[in-house]
């Protein structure tokens, strides 16, 4: 049987951080990340301190307790831990968090065990608590995480219910709750009387406009009429009407263990001149950006290693989205080695992207570099002319115009009684 499981590592940091720093342990500790509350003790918790409050709110819930800001580095360790635990029982593997992840369950290992060993593993030396939600797919499972959550599901239901359903209780630190449906009438069954809310794969402003239509629950969304929701949300429409029916179109990826790809450049002799050592660097990110277009893929972090004679020197950057543009690998690369700065000749010199994803669906390139294209005009004409060229191959021609086949807009029209010589000057009488 296939199986996804949403897990949630309870009071993750603040156990990190315990665990690390044993004073803790006497006083509420609350772990802030871009001034907002990601994790309270149950000390903190209990004084009333929320998650995603402000830290001035959380203060004044909790005086008393220790504030910590997050550093991504304190928490790694632990969370490799638990995601190699994880790889005991399934190869897809997809972290969310260094807290939260999904698993894809497709062998001989149930939903249930999984999560009663990593309760047993992973809870008492890196969380206060596990909780789950298990589905058919990525959505259905975290409906039912959030519906656990909420307290809507009762933990006191025996597993021959009559929903069938299977919400267990496994022991105080660990609860999860099993949605035995298939997708479809049975996923819809469930889903209707939860609120809108509970269809968190849309986006914020989707999920506000139907409430503001006055469709309350999920069961409301299902009932409208395709082509009312056509006209409303256009081509969301389609996403919207699946996942109202328990159906969810993207699957666990596996991003566990992170894929890396790295290229590197030897100096028997050691070199220590920083022109030389900016020109293998560029060589190096342009290697990793050809390969890395090749593939489709890009990468989420940049690390630049330096081995010197005296030891190893290493510095990273992170980005927010995956990342395989030359100009951005180089420039990156060079500023990482600018902050390495070595004192000692350099032997071996390594780039090395990290967590590569593949990019499935990227904007078209007219050119690589800006810089090197300026002032060329020519160049970039023959660029558009073939990007044009590829579009009327792949596309019918409705589906894409120039610009200058364009009729006049409304606002262009108005101008022209305004303003005549910006009329004249753009052309358009031509």
């Amino acid at each position: 049987m296939h199986w996804v499981v949403h897990v949630y590592l309870e009071n993750f940091y603040t156990s990190v951080q315990t665990s690390r720093r044993g004073e803790f342990e006497a006083q509420p500790l609350i772990i802030l990340q871009h001034g907002r509350v990601l994790d309270r003790c149950p000390r903190a918790k209990a004084a009333g301190v929320r998650l995603h409050s402000s830290r001035r709110h959380a203060l004044q819930r909790c005086p008393q307790a220790e504030v910590l800001e997050y550093a991504a580095e304190d928490y790694r360790q632990g969370a490799t831990a638990v995601l190699e635990a994880c790889l005991e029982y399934t190869p897809v593997i997809e972290p969310i968090a260094e807290n939260e992840f999904y698993l894809e369950l497709a062998g001989p290992h149930t939903p249930d065990q999984v999560i009663r060993q990593l309760t047993v593993s992973a809870v008492p030396a890196l969380a206060g608590g596990l909780s789950a939600g298990i589905g058919k797919n990525k959505f259905l499972a975290r409906v039912a995480h959030m519906a656990l959550a909420s307290g809507r599901v009762n933990s006191a239901q025996g597993v021959n219910d009559a929903q069938d359903t299977r919400p267990l209780l496994v022991e105080p630190v660990g609860r999860f709750y099993w949605l035995n449906r298939e997708v479809g009438r049975e996923a819809a069954e469930f889903l209707h009387p939860l609120p809108v809310s509970y269809l968190w794969p849309l986006a914020e402003n989707i999920k506000a406009r139907l409430l503001q239509l006055g469709f309350a629950s999920i069961g409301q969304v299902f009932s409208l009429d395709s082509t009312l929701l056509q006209r409303e949300f256009g081509a969301e429409a389609r996403t919207i009407k699946a996942l109202a029916q328990g159906e969810d179109p993207f699957p666990v990826l596996a991003l566990y263990p992170p894929k890396q790809l790295a290229r590197e450049v030897k100096f028997p002799g050691g070199v220590r001149e920083l022109g030389a050592l900016e020109q293998s660097v560029s060589r190096l990110a342009a290697e990793l950006s050809r390969v890395l277009d090749e593939r489709g893929e890009g990468c989420r972090r940049l690390v630049l290693e330096a081995e010197l004679e005296e030891g190893e020197v290493s510095r990273s950057r992170s980005f927010s989205r995956p990342q395989n543009q030359e100009v951005t690998l180089r420039e990156v690369a060079q500023s990482l080695l600018k902050k390495i700065s070595p004192s000692a000749p350099v032997c071996v010199l390594r780039l090395r992207a990290d967590d590569l994803r593949t990019l499935h669906g990227a904007q078209l390139k007219l050119f690589e570099d800006p810089k090197a294209l300026s002032g060329r005009e020519e160049d970039w004409g023959v660029k558009l002319d073939n990007l044009i060229a590829n579009l009327s191959r792949r596309f019918p021609p409705e589906n894409f115009r120039l610009g200058r086949e364009l009729g006049l807009s409304r606002r262009e029209k108005m101008l022209q009684f305004w303003d005549p010589l910006r009329f004249a000057e753009k052309g358009f009488g031509k």
